[in-house]
């Protein structure tokens, strides 16, 4: 289990030992090396840790695939944290991938992702007041089982805004600008 509670003006940070601009030069080696996409795995949440709590926290340069692992900042299967006020900016894959969860999000930011802003393979994620700008998709959904996406911005993805496979998903007051499609795309019958 994972908890942390930063604060809107010293937010708790996981980041690349690359990054100098948090923390200063951890890697003691100056402008030799700087962060990208991909620097570090990111966090990854398993069966067990759906206690955990993340608040006013940054996950930055995430995304580096290792063994099997998909490319995310943020991986989480079987288990279901809650998320409030988190950003996950530049990941080499998906800015979150959800299997099998019911993870909660509200008034995060999920950007620069390379893949989607948040992926969800099956389960009920909840993201509300929430924004996804700059990533492939916004937010992708296959075989939702009562997924709530309410009252978030899109913005500038390369993508649709949101794209699912299946129907059972509750949409409102949700809002597209500059996206490849201002639109929920929806692939299913009923």
């Amino acid at each position: 289990t994972l908890t942390t509670e930063g604060a809107k003006d010293e937010p708790v940070i996981f980041t690349s030992l690359r990054d100098d601009k948090h923390a200063g030069d951890t890697n003691n080696d100056a402008t030799s090396t700087a962060a990208t996409a991909g620097s570090w795995k990111g966090l990854v949440f398993r069966d067990g840790s759906s206690g955990s709590t993340l608040s006013n926290t940054k996950v930055l340069y995430s995304g580096l695939a290792f063994g099997s692992s998909d490319k995310a900042g943020i991986d989480i299967k079987n288990s279901s944290p809650d998320f409030e006020e988190l950003t996950v900016a530049t990941s080499a894959g998906d800015g979150i991938l959800l299997s099998d969860s019911s993870a909660t999000f509200s008034d995060s930011l999920v950007k620069n992702a390379s893949k989607k802003g948040i992926y969800a393979d099956s389960g009920a994620p909840e993201i509300e007041n929430s924004v996804f700008e700059n990533n492939g998709y916004g937010v992708s959904l296959s075989q939702p089982q009562g997924a709530v996406i309410k009252n978030n911005k899109f913005t500038g993805n390369s993508g649709p805004a949101i794209y699912t496979d299946g129907l059972d998903t509750e949409f409102k007051d949700n809002f597209g600008s500059g996206n490849n499609k201002n639109a929920i795309s929806m692939i299913g019958s009923t």
